[in-house]
């Protein structure tokens, strides 16, 4: 899972890289919107697309059969399954994270929800205007416009501005500016690359909204009201105010059109980039599967320990089996509360005998009762190291399946 979560901004930030070196200059301000909003979405699903490797026929060990006939003391849980349950410290650090922007955000519409409220309002073009003295300049959301109460109700300003926020609402430039917020929250650690993602949109909703402006009105005299009313106000963090990018607005302003054959960088940019993704993806997954490939069967298979001066093959892993079943009947119980409630059958374990011998992922692959999986896995942990698995004389990672069979003297319940 964490390889996934590292691949989305490394996937993020080369769309950007892309897009700085040989997108932004273009006018083709919808396209690059659509790029960045894609880049984001891909980011997101990619890393989670695997190409699955095949695995061959599981191996099981012979079934080891405990039965609850002699005397036992009472069972309790012990071992390593209440670590196993710990809360690991990182989950909390990014839970944390997550509270935090999640509060941000909520708190952010909270503060429009109070302009709404304590501000007028009127309807205006299938739109709804909010104007109060709170508004400290015009910005819009969703289905509103805001503005202060001391913009001229007739005044050319107001109409410019109007315009302005209009195109931001039929272009729903809102809905990015929320999308970007919601990734924020769940990839918080990558605040500051989501947050460069932000501002470059925030840059072309507003090119795209002067680019509209100036279908009425004259571009000298709009940068000029732009200049003349320009004031510093803090952004609600869900918005993007009217007075903002200034400078670089009046450059786009000025910029000549690009021209259609530009267009074949869009048709190049997205697919290069997914094209390397996915080649990158394949190449590392390719690595990690030789470094970390877990095998079914191979040369020489992984061997309990005790056993290694026997010198015929099938003397030594006879003489292996044994001593485990020795280990295992020595440590197991029969779980007190499965003898009581009459519970028998079979519980299947997978786990990985390592390079280095050591025992790591297991897993239930069948259980009975909670109790009688978590003896189980109790006693394959207070395992020794084992002999590891060789293939082609290098020690490899070797998966088993290992059934141990509870049995009573009368069965009542057999879920096995």
């Amino acid at each position: 899972m964490l390889t996934q979560c590292l691949y989305t901004p490394v996937f993020w930030l080369s769309a950007i890289l892309i897009y700085k070196l040989f997108l932004r200059r273009e006018t083709h301000w919808q396209l690059n919107r659509f790029y960045l909003l894609g880049a984001l979405m891909l980011g997101t699903v990619l890393p989670w697309i695997e190409i699955q490797q095949a695995i061959p026929g599981d191996v099981f060990l012979p079934e080891i059969t405990i039965d609850g006939i002699e005397k036992l003391t009472q069972w309790t849980r012990t071992g390593g399954g209440a670590a196993g349950s710990r809360t690991q410290p990182w989950l909390l650090i990014y839970l944390s994270g997550l509270l935090f922007f999640l509060l941000r955000t909520l708190f952010g519409l909270y503060q429009i929800y109070r302009l709404i409220q304590h501000s007028e309002k009127q309807a205006w073009q299938g739109f709804t205007l909010v104007i109060g003295k709170a508004v400290q300049q015009p910005f819009s959301f969703l289905y509103w416009i805001f503005l202060p109460a001391n913009i001229a109700h007739s005044s050319l300003q107001r109409t410019w501005i109007l315009r302005h926020e209009e195109e931001h609402l039929r272009q729903k430039h809102s809905y990015d500016l929320l999308f970007i917020e919601l990734l924020n929250i769940a990839f918080w650690p990558f605040s500051p690359l989501l947050m460069w993602y932000k501002q470059l949109l925030s840059e072309l909703h507003e090119y795209q909204a002067d680019e509209a402006v100036l279908r009425i009105a004259d571009k000298k005299e709009y940068g000029l009201m732009l200049l003349q009313n320009c004031k510093a106000a803090k952004a609600i963090p869900l918005t993007q105010a009217f007075f903002s990018n200034l400078q670089k607005r009046f450059v786009m302003m000025s910029k000549p059109k690009s021209r259609k054959s530009a267009l074949l960088k869009y048709a190049i940019a997205l697919p290069f980039l997914i094209g390397l993704f996915f080649f990158a993806n394949i190449s590392i997954s390719y690595a990690q599967q030789q470094s970390q490939k877990i095998f079914k069967i191979v040369d020489e298979m992984p061997r309990f320990p005790g056993c290694e001066d026997a010198q015929d093959k099938k003397e030594r892993e006879n003489c292996a089996f044994d001593k485990m079943l020795k280990f295992i009947y020595t440590n197991i119980k029969y779980p007190e509360s499965a003898r009581k409630a009459g519970l028998q059958g079979t519980v299947v374990v997978s786990f990985v005998v390592e390079k280095d011998g050591s025992i790591s992922n297991l897993k239930v692959v069948r259980s009975i009762s909670p109790d009688c999986d978590e003896e189980v896995l109790r006693v394959i942990k207070m395992m020794p190291n084992w002999i590891p698995g060789k293939q082609d004389g290098e020690p490899v990672r070797v998966q088993f399946n290992l059934p141990v069979r509870f049995a009573l003297e009368a069965p009542l319940k057999d879920k096995g």
